[in-house]
């Protein structure tokens, strides 16, 4: 298999680990646990791992604790993959758009550090073993 092929599974790999943080009020983890379970019934190795207590954006070191009423969040809708990866919003069958009824305002980020470590330590984890390499 080509390595760029190796490297596109790798990634969709770690992205299908789907981080998700139990403290989120941008995308709560109830919508984080509903999409796992939707790939799992469509047959896709999928694995869900919680960070207890982690914010939005755990994984930013620059960001403290921020409450914004500006921020952006789709928790609210009902998302689903459509054909080519494309995001759909379920209740109105088209395209997601920031724009849609279902997008709520206001939403806390912090960076928290044992959920990053961990975050990286696990991504790294899955990428040696898709790409069946030792611990470098």
């Amino acid at each position: 298999m080509p390595e760029w092929r190796r490297l596109r599974i790798a990634l969709r790999s770690a992205s299908d680990q789907n981080r998700a943080r139990t403290a989120d009020d941008t995308t709560p983890i109830a919508a984080c646990r509903s999409y796992v379970e939707r790939l799992r019934r469509a047959g896709k190795d999928v694995q869900l791992i919680e960070y207890e207590g982690a914010h939005h954006a755990f994984d930013f070191p620059e960001i403290p604790l921020t409450r914004s009423p500006q921020l952006q969040s789709s928790g609210s809708c009902t998302l689903v993959e459509g054909p080519i990866g494309q995001i759909v919003n379920q209740d109105t069958k088209r395209p997601f758009a920031w724009s849609d009824a279902c997008v709520t305002r206001g939403g806390t980020v912090a960076h928290d550090t044992r959920a990053h470590s961990s975050a990286l330590a696990e991504v790294g984890a899955t990428l040696r073993r898709v790409f069946k390499r030792g611990a470098q």
